[in-house]
């Protein structure tokens, strides 16, 4: 009874412990029969435990990391006692020093046929491949031979070595193993004196033994999560209590992760059904039943690990996730237009390195400086570009420095010697600046090979190629990476693979026998490379194109991404708690950003397209409607006008005042009168006025300024193809004094031009002077005006040019194709041409690239946050181009379109519209019916004799306005009566004149005012009655003077009176009326008229009280 209650109180101590510690092996957490122990998916969610919890499972290399050596034998002086462990023989130095320093057996002991030399302890059960012992001769024996064994308690053993026992008596003896089954404990058991095995016993050396290895098995791959680590697991991203290997929503954010983990494609599932095979993990997502290998491309780190990426959310309904949607609400603009920078930032990463030694040794500066490479729209697009800042000594770089440069990522360089010396590293003293600066600000560092030993890593010089991907981690960033690869290969002497006994890890490609090879720490955001060779001898590339090549991409894709998921930012310009990536209308106008961006003429109040993934409508599936983006390159093909229209809710483009269905914005007659927008006084332009452009006067000054092509109107100007101002001013200054602030200024100069010569040259001749370019960019600065620089001159505004481009040259995401490809001048390719043919970069200042080389560098680009565009290649806009006036050819379209958008950066916010009120009533007059207040509608009283039965009841929002007594009535209500300007078709397509309808003394369309008919041969007028006294040619020539009518008449005090007749009957009585008798009928109350009025059948009398201006 005493030893049941042991054996009761005994398990249930070991219970608690295990619950403490959420390792039970009778615990069964998702109820799938597979104890958790032994399940590789502990709630069944599809995604193995270890990726879920990877501290809490051991990686391939802390498996195979010896936790215990012991000998039945005693140790010599100084060493550990028989059946003590030996700290010295796992230590990783396989050369510590002579019997004196190095672990050795004491003298004269016998070792006994089957007794164990050396038992061997891991962390969990492994498959080893071999067991090395490295020691010098004779170190474990004079002679003799032993095999290796294997043992999950301790206790029972079993045989490993096939055929003969290895010696023990040479240097280095190792031991292999062909078993696939795991072991806890590894055995060398002597065996005997011949290599079959005898009785006979041998006496123990005495010589240094340093170090017992081994090598696991690439037979059997190694699964982490069949190797959990004893202990409390506190891997909780969600901190609800519940280890993330038990939480089937990791992050709590009510997607299930197993969906957002890439298990399954259905958002509702958070527990995959069965079958789970033996080992827990359900078949359906096995490579194949029980293989503990997934067969889906894992996406847990990205959403599942992540609350900032929700991949169960698609506020579109468009059949693509927010997070992978580029147009979350289908608007046409894509998010990044409006704001949305999750897992993404909007702005360089700014690398930092030393400039001086082997500091940048390795660092593959085309590969990052290419923007197809690393930028908004290249093939790693989680950052508009990467900006490198050189450090010119180790001094300079301190935390303090690295804030003040705004670093994010710090590269330390290495030579390919297997050596620690100045000249081979960066100095301890740096790199432990370094690890400060990066734990204190969350930065983080790049570092290569000889560095490792100041971050607490040993690095050896013992790879086997190849190196290959390790792991989830490693799959995802290499074999499913952004240049997808599956190996490298080390080269040159030195290959070196890499450990740590001090610092947590996580392994991104381990070599032939799972050795790591490329790292990235756990304690904070460091990656090592430990093998400098690949790194130097592939710096120079561009385009990653080799297996070695991606590698050296993904890593550094891994390393960014490490720096940028974490980071979300918004934007909610009219303040709705709708963030404007996910807000139809983003300034709360009323008006659709589709529409107010450009990519819709719809007036739907909130539109959004319709498409869907995988159809015609969204055919590469990326959530912007193929509508929009017809070649699928993920670009909007229209010219976007989201910045500003969209955001300003005073810019209102889908206002339709009168109901024709075309936006007032669009409509060039607002209030369907026929008279035009512009004849009323509304102007909406860039300037209202000529462009000034200021220029030194000099031959620098003005080369490359293309006067010829920007005076032509048919080019720039209110009637040209760039019709934003009315035309270009010209301004020169004769001398470099005479540009001050004050005087550009006085000069009204909106834009001024900054000249080079074609020379790779910063002299006088070269370029303006530095002073003078530092006064022109105050003026900017300080009053928001426009400079377009021209190449050499870029140095004094913060930018460095290079000599280095590389034709033929393309344009560069959005911007590029709204200023080449559907600019004003269409043109999708440029060659730079002469001797000299810039690139252009910047290390302080952030800028937008409308076009790149063809090594992705940028050649013409904008400071993002100044009105200044750079032209980085003065030899095209100079010589024969300089001169020309029409545009003929390439070269001079992509001048014509870098002029326009130099002038559209300018007019950004300059835009200003005027309008007049003539009657003040408060409604301009281009939205005004009757705009003198006359009581005579516009329509009547242009110039296009327009009729009463003409008019139409107004739609839309118009009126007469307060005060007027006419109809709110105008040309057309609707669509159909209008053309596609919005002018009504009954006035033609250049509308009528403003005639009478702003002069409130004449009410021309609504009374007779029109003039006697004076064409053809002009005729006196031969009869007339005056009560002026005065008739014939002595008295005035009265009334031949009036011309081209039958009678005249004039008084100034009397009245012309007709017969008046007091019934009607006694008019109808009239015995023989005649065609034009004239009567007044006072019972009528009207004037009577003997006429027809079904063109001569019938003749009768008619009564005139309707007031009319008749063309017949």
């Amino acid at each position: 009874m005493k030893k049941l209650k042991l054996l009761i109180n005994f398990f249930t101590i070991c219970l608690f412990l295990s619950i403490g510690t959420h390792i039970v092996k009778a615990q069964d957490s998702d109820s799938d029969g597979i104890t958790d122990v032994s399940d590789l998916d502990d709630d069944n969610d599809g995604v193995p435990d270890a990726e879920e919890s990877p501290d809490c499972f051991y990686t391939v290399y802390e498996a195979n990391r010896i936790v215990s050596v012991i000998s039945p034998l005693n140790g010599g002086v100084g060493d550990p006692a028989a059946g003590t462990n030996i700290p010295l023989l796992y230590n990783d130095n396989t050369n510590d020093g002579t019997t004196l320093t190095a672990y050795n057996f004491a003298a004269l002991q016998a070792i006994t046929s089957g007794s164990a030399i050396f038992t061997v302890q891991y962390p969990t059960p492994v498959i080893l491949k071999s067991v090395a012992v490295t020691q010098a001769a004779n170190g474990m024996a004079g002679s003799g031979f032993a095999k290796l064994y294997g043992s999950n308690d301790g206790i029972g053993y079993t045989l490993l070595t096939t055929g003969a026992g290895i010696s023990i008596a040479g240097t280095n003896p190792v031991f292999t193993n062909t078993s696939t089954t795991p072991y806890l404990y590894y055995q060398i058991r002597y065996i005997g004196t011949v290599s079959a095995g005898n009785a006979t016993s041998v006496t123990a050396g005495t010589a240094a033994i340093h170090e017992i290895s081994s090598l696991l098995s690439t037979t059997t791959v190694y699964t982490p999560s069949a190797h959990p680590k004893s202990g409390i697991c506190s891997v909780d991203t969600d901190g609800d209590g519940t280890p993330n290997h038990l939480d089937t929503d990791s992050d709590g954010d009510t997607c299930p992760d197993a969906y957002e983990g890439g298990a399954t494609s259905n958002k509702t599932i958070s527990v995959l059904p069965a079958p789970y095979g033996t080992n827990g993990l359900a078949n359906a997502v096995e490579t194949s039943a029980d293989s503990g290998q997934v067969s889906y491309v894992s996406t847990y780190a990205k959403y599942a690990n992540n609350n900032n990426q929700n991949l169960c959310i698609d506020t579109d309904n468009d059949g693509v996730p927010n997070p992978i949607d580029i147009d979350d609400d289908n608007d046409g603009v894509l998010d990044t237009s409006e704001g949305d920078f999750c897992g993404k930032i909007n702005r360089n990463i700014r690398v930092g390195y030393l400039a001086s030694g082997v500091g940048d040794n390795g660092l593959a500066t085309n590969l990052l400086l290419n923007l197809n490479n690393f930028g908004s729209h290249g093939t790693y697009n989680k950052t508009t570009g990467i900006t490198l800042v050189p450090f010119a000594t180790e001094a300079s770089i301190t935390e303090a420095s690295l804030l003040a440069n705004t670093i994010d990522v710090f590269f330390v360089g290495s030579s390919a010697n297997d050596a620690t010396t100045s000249a081979d590293k960066v100095s301890t003293a740096l790199n432990t600046r370094l690890i400060t600066w990066a734990q204190n600000n969350s930065k983080s560092i790049f570092a290569l090979q000889n560095n490792a030993i100041d971050y607490g890593y040993t690095i050896t010089n013992n790879n086997v190629n190849p190196n290959t991907p390790s792991g989830t981690i490693g799959t995802n960033t290499y074999t499913n990476g952004y240049w997808p690869t599956s190996s490298l290969n080390q080269s040159g002497a030195i290959q070196m693979t890499i450990q740590s006994s001090t610092r947590p890890f996580d392994i991104l490609m381990t070599d032939a026998n799972l050795r790591p090879v490329v790292i990235t720490d756990r304690g904070y955001n460091l990656l090592i490379f430990p093998d400098a060779t690949i790194y130097n001898t592939e710096s120079g590339m561009v385009t990653p194109t080799t297996n070695d090549q991606k590698a050296i991409a993904d890593t550094w894709t891994y390393f960014f991404d490490r720096f940028v998921a974490p980071q979300c930012t918004t934007v909610d310009t009219d303040g709705d708690s709708t963030p404007n990536h996910l807000d139809l209308d983003s300034d709360g106008d009323g008006c659709s950003d589709a529409l107010e961006s450009g990519a819709t003429t719809s007036l739907t109040p909130n539109f959004a397209f319709t498409s869907a993934a995988g159809t015609a409508t969204d055919t590469n599936s990326d959530g912007l409607a193929d509508i929009v983006d017809a070649n699928t390159n993920r670009i909007p093909d229209y010219l976007s006008t989201y910045d500003p229209h969209a955001l300003d809710n005073t810019i209102r483009k889908c206002l339709d005042s009168d109901g024709d269905i075309l936006p007032d914005a669009a409509d060039m007659d607002d209030d369907n009168d026929g008279i035009l927008d512009t004849n009323e006084g509304n102007t909406c332009s860039g300037l209202g006025r000529n462009l000034r452009i200021g220029y030194l006067n000099t031959t620098v000054g003005t080369t490359g300024l293309m006067m010829n092509m920007l005076s032509n109107t048919a080019n720039f100007s209110s009637t040209g193809t760039y019709n934003k101002f009315s035309g270009i001013t010209f301004v020169p200054y004769a001398t470099e004094a005479a540009i001050t602030e004050a005087q550009l200024l006085a000069n009204n100069i909106d834009v001024f031009y900054v000249g080079s010569s074609a020379t790779d040259a910063q002299t006088s001749v070269d370029k303006l002077s530095t002073a003078v370019n530092t006064r022109i960019l105050s003026w900017s600065d300080n009053n928001n005006k426009g400079v377009i620089v021209m190449q050499n001159n870029a140095t004094d505004y913060g930018y460095q040019i290079t000599n280095n481009n590389l034709n033929t040259d393309v344009p560069y995401g959005s911007i590029g194709d709204a200023v080449f490809t559907n600019g004003y001048w269409p043109e999708n390719t440029f060659n730079q041409s002469g001797t000299v043919q810039m690139t252009i970069a910047s290390l302080t200042r952030t800028y937008e690239t409308a076009m790149v080389d063809a090594n992705g560098k940028a050649v013409f680009a904008r400071d993002a946050d100044r009105k200044i565009v750079f032209i980085p290649d003065a030899t095209s806009f100079s010589g024969a181009n300089q001169t020309a006036s029409t545009i003929t050819n390439a070269e001079l379209r992509i001048a014509a379109d870098v002029w326009a958008y130099s002038f559209d950066v300018f007019l950004d916010g300059q835009q200003t519209c005027t309008t007049i009120d003539t009657d003040g009533d408060g409604i301009p007059n281009h939205l005004d019916l009757d705009s003198d207040n006359d009581g005579c509608l516009d329509a009547l009283e242009g110039t296009a004799n327009i009729t009463l039965s003409q008019l139409v009841n107004a739609g839309g929002s118009l009126s007469v306005g307060t005060g007027s007594s006419a109809s709110n009535q105008n040309l057309c209500a609707g669509s159909v009566c209008v053309d596609i300007n919005g002018i009504p078709t009954i006035v033609g397509n250049t509308g009528q004149g403003i005639g009478d309808s702003q002069n409130a003394s004449v009410s021309s369309g609504c009374f007779c005012y029109k003039p006697a008919t004076l064409t053809g041969t002009v005729l006196d007028t031969k009869y007339g009655i005056t009560a002026l006294g005065r008739a014939g040619v002595n008295s005035g020539n009265w009334p031949m003077v009036r011309k081209g009518a039958w009678t005249a008449l004039e008084a100034k005090t009397k009245g012309f009176v007709v017969n008046r007749i007091p019934t009607t009957a006694q008019v109808n009585a009239i015995a023989i009326p005649v065609e034009g008798m004239m009567v007044y009928d006072e019972e009528a109350d009207c004037l009577k008229i003997y006429t027809t009025v079904d063109n001569g059948m019938t003749f009768s009398w008619q009564c005139f009280n309707t007031q009319a201006c008749p063309d017949y």
